[in-house]
């Protein structure tokens, strides 16, 4: 039997009750806030977007301070295109460099220079300080490791 649009069907997902409607808008709002006012704190004070920041740690935590591009896009969540830009633009400013990849003439790493370092240096400690002011200092030891272990079960099962 094919399920009409008046047939409820297995297919068909049952509503979000009022606890789970609330945890899944209120993580949405807090990580959209999160990361545009972290990111609003490090352009004033170190010209970097969030996008930016997110492939220095990325490129600071990698082997040889370097990744190819598609690595990096996949590492920083964002599509290639974008990833583009932003190393453009770090590249621009002397954070990184762009080396060509010896095993595929057409592919091109990004590598942190030792000016990124130190832009990431100082950008890291403004952005721990502001994670610990506007996230981590209003929870409790027993609120962090609940949620620490609700964000590895979720984690766990995302495909």
């Amino acid at each position: 039997m094919i399920p009409s649009e008046t047939t409820p069907s297995s297919a068909m997902a049952k509503e979000l009750t009022a606890s789970e409607l609330a945890a899944w808008r209120g993580m949405l709002r807090i990580t959209h806030r999160l990361r545009r006012d972290l990111g609003a704190e490090l352009t004033r004070r170190h010209q970097l977007s969030m996008a930016d920041y997110d492939a220095l740690v990325a490129l600071t935590a990698h082997p040889h301070r370097s990744m190819r591009m598609a690595a990096l896009a996949e590492t920083i969540l964002q599509p290639r295109s974008s990833v583009t830009r932003i190393v453009n633009s770090l590249e621009t400013r002397g954070l990184v460099r762009r080396d060509p990849t010896p095993d595929d003439a057409r592919g091109a790493s990004a590598s942190l220079t030792g000016k990124g370092r130190r832009v990431f240096d100082q950008a890291h400690r403004t952005h721990i300080q502001g994670v610990r002011e506007r996230f981590l200092d209003h929870l409790s030891a027993d609120q962090l490791d609940a949620l620490s272990r609700a964000w590895r079960a979720v984690d766990s099962t995302v495909l």
